[in-house]
């Protein structure tokens, strides 16, 4: 028994003693929050060496049971790309054991951490959808882990991939990482009569419209039918303009920590000089961005997505859809709405208030669905077909035989879209992805059924994507809204979930 205890420390039963402790300790942050690093303090950018992660990290790495649990569901990993949760951790582990003694001496580690334990391809290869925390029995935090050794290569040593580099000079140039610019951020909403806010001005419902939709064109659509939505409803509503920013999101997820500090201190600031009640986003990662990561550097806001905004609207009898669409449709589930900020029935709530519509359910779906491959900054990054994590999920889709995919994230349409649109040109036989909004739209229009209208169509005999705002406003009436069918918040509260 003494000879076990004298092993222990040097085994990989090691997590007996530490498990429990690991989960005791674990992180009290909301799940979709990296932690802040203060700038003006720090010695260190994040971890390059093995003794640069805190000692929760640490723990951490003691803790693996080796169950293999967060591997089976990585998409990463399941797309062949670089990267095991499962082996990352232990790798990490085995390093502090082997560099442990000397580190205590006062020796400088034998063999670096990034580029020696640990591959620098592995970090870049993550899209922090926290299905492996999700998975793991002990609450093992990988994605810190990976977050704090991208902090290190970027901030620090200035490593990064050519297109990662690329989207960093957009974003801090241009303030998005399209690297459009500023000056067209709002060129979608002319003559939508949309209002935009301006220094003092005062609003109940503030729409946060994000850079995916102001610049990208199918994500402008998503935009438009969000704003047909909330002016069918009678809410008031407005939008910054060309005074908003990129949240910050792609930035701190590629390592750019000061980059994300100085844009997000930016957005408080002119957020600061308007008065409004609650924000809605219809991208999760502003939503997780605004929502969870603000309140750190002074931003505290009561912030919506779009979708369970746009439910409330549904059962409130705001929005009545009517237009008849009978087709079968499956909902993807975006990780930063789901995994990251357990929002799962208010999309699908979207898609079944449409008149006609079937909502299937994919076999891999809510907290066990898989990423699109977007995440983490992945967005802008480019991989062989044969590696990308879209065309794996876009199967999970073709396997229920749906006419359309429905999503409720600007990257998941960006990213499924593209999948649909390379199996339809390799082989025939499903449609494309909508936004719930998109979808919701189309079906308040007639008690008729009908065509999609002018929805994107799908290659024929292929499926079809949308956001669900797209299909929610392809099924209302075609009623106009007068000023003073507006609701005021205070009478009749949209209740956030």
């Amino acid at each position: 028994m003494l000879g076990f205890l004298a092993y222990l420390p040097f085994s990989k039963h090691l997590h007996i003693v530490v498990a429990a402790p690991n989960v005791f300790f674990g992180s009290l942050r909301p799940k979709g929050a990296l932690r802040t690093i203060d700038l003006e303090e720090t010695e260190t950018f994040g971890v390059g060496a093995i003794q640069d992660f805190t000692w929760p990290q640490l723990l951490d790495l003691y803790s693996c049971t080796e169950c293999g649990r967060c591997q089976a569901v990585c998409p990463a990993y399941e797309a062949g790309l670089p990267l095991s949760p499962k082996m990352l951790i232990i790798n990490l582990r085995d390093h502090l054991l082997a560099e442990g003694e000397g580190l205590l001496r006062g020796e400088v580690a034998e063999t670096p951490l990034v580029g020696g334990a640990i591959r620098e391809d592995t970090l870049w290869a993550c899209t922090t959808c926290r299905a492996c925390v999700y998975e793991c029995p002990v609450h093992i935090e990988h994605i810190d882990e990976i977050a704090d050794m991208r902090r290190h290569l970027v901030l620090s040593e200035g490593r990064m991939a050519p297109e990662v580099a690329g989207t960093l000079r957009s974003i801090q140039s241009q303030g998005n990482p399209w690297g459009m610019p500023q000056a067209a951020r709002a060129d979608w909403a002319e003559g939508s009569g949309v209002q935009t806010l301006q220094p003092g001005d005062e609003v109940q419902v503030l729409y946060w419209v994000g850079c995916a939709g102001s610049y990208d064109g199918r994500n402008q659509r998503v935009t438009r039918s969000v704003v047909t939505l909330l002016q069918a409803a009678g809410v008031e509503f407005a939008i910054l303009g060309n005074r908003e920013r990129c949240s910050g999101d792609p930035a701190r997820r590629l390592g750019e920590e000061y980059l994300f500090q100085t844009l997000a201190q930016a957005n408080i600031e002119t957020l600061s000089q308007v008065r409004f009640q609650r924000i809605i986003t219809h991208c999760p990662h502003c939503f997780n961005t605004l929502l969870n990561e603000y309140p750190d550097l002074g931003g505290e806001y009561d912030v919506q997505h779009h979708s369970t905004f746009l439910a409330d609207l549904v059962e409130q009898g705001r929005l009545r859809p009517g237009r008849v669409n009978e087709e079968a449709v499956t909902f993807h589930d975006p990780c930063y709405l789901g995994r990251h900020n357990e929002i799962y029935d208010a999309p699908r709530q979207m898609v079944a208030g449409v008149p006609g519509v079937e909502l299937v359910e994919m076999g891999r779906s809510k907290e066990k669905a898989l990423c699109c491959g977007a995440g983490g900054g992945l967005m802008w990054m480019e991989f062989p077909p044969e590696h990308r994590i879209n065309r794996i999920r876009f199967g999970d889709a073709r396997d229920v035989r749906p006419q359309t995919v429905a999503t409720a994230c600007p990257f998941c349409l960006l990213q499924l879209d593209e999948a649909a649109g390379a199996e339809a040109a390799g082989e025939q036989g499903i449609a494309g992805p909508v936004d719930g909004a998109e979808g919701l739209l189309d079906a308040a229009s007639t008690t008729e059924a009908v065509p999609a209208g002018d929805l994107p169509a799908a290659a024929e005999g292929g499926i079809r994507v949308l956001d669900v705002a797209e299909m929610l406003a392809d099924a209302l009436p075609q009623e106009s809204v007068s000023e003073a069918d507006l609701i005021p918040l205070e009478e009749e509260a949209i209740a956030c979930r």
